[in-house]
């Protein structure tokens, strides 16, 4: 169902993305007198659409737009196009910079021919510069947000866990229950030897989460509540954060494997 011209509600996640994606087009064909528009009317699709401007919220809070540019004209040297777009490593706050990067050039305060000169310059043809960051830089970026909505509105469904205080008997010799230990102890192993996690505090609060979780599961009798507060919703904290990386990726693996022994 439309919401006004460009906002589509996520049950159909297609006309979302059929939108996204014309518009995206757009911007990356855009001369340069045309970039700033079509650039605010890419922006108005997500901030339009319920769900994904509450992703794009998220992952855009807590970064600081203007200190990531003043790192960024530091690098400038004598040669125009010299400059260095050093991004985050991790992949939502890399995202996050892109979108408030974006955002200067369709709000007017940066310049997109500009910016393409001093970072990815192709010579003196204002149109030229603005389709090289759009190659370089807008289209590649586009196309991983894009993914990372997507990921984030298929496995929203992992958030849907009913309210039940029943309690669970758990076969601690069961496939099912094996499958669980293995997926947790994977998720474990690559917490620990993740160098990149970007809060070093946080990390060590999943790991002890997640040991909590296994303890919790070595009883015999289990509360399916206490289950999804101990364990269900730190996983899920992890497979949101961190998506396509291998800790979301073993994340997600061990919240399916939870949810199949106790019945979720």
């Amino acid at each position: 169902m439309a919401l006004g011209k460009l906002g589509y509600r996520l049950s159909d996640f297609s006309n979302f993305r059929a939108v996204y994606d014309d518009l995206t087009d757009t911007v990356a064909r855009s001369r340069h007198q045309f970039f700033a528009d079509n650039l605010r009317n890419w922006f108005s699709v997500l901030d339009q659409t319920p769900d994904v401007k509450e992703i794009i919220a998220r992952i855009e809070s807590g970064i600081d737009i203007k200190a990531f540019l003043t790192a960024a004209n530091a690098t400038r040297g004598s040669f125009v196009g010299s400059g260095k777009l050093n991004w985050p490593n991790d992949w939502s706050r890399r995202l996050g910079t892109q979108l408030l990067l974006f955002r200067e050039m369709a709000e007017g305060r940066i310049e997109g021919w500009q910016f393409a000169v001093d970072f990815v310059y192709e010579g003196n043809n204002l149109n030229d510069n603005v389709r090289a960051l759009s190659d370089q830089v807008f289209s590649p970026f586009a196309r991983d947000l894009r993914r990372y909505l997507q990921n984030e509105i298929e496995h929203n469904s992992i958030d849907i866990i009913p309210a039940s205080d029943r309690t669970v008997t758990i076969n601690h010799n069961s496939e099912q229950y094996r499958h669980v230990r293995e997926a947790l102890e994977n998720v474990e192993i690559v917490l620990r030897e993740a160098n990149d996690y970007p809060d070093i505090e946080d990390k060590e609060q999943r790991i002890i989460e997640v040991s909590a979780g296994k303890r919790l599961l070595e009883s015999v009798r289990v509360s399916a509540e206490a289950v999804k507060a101990v364990l269900l919703r730190p996983l899920i904290y992890l497979a949101k954060k961190f998506v396509d990386a291998a800790i979301g990726i073993a994340a997600r693996i061990a919240v399916e494997a939870v949810k199949a022994l106790i019945g979720l």
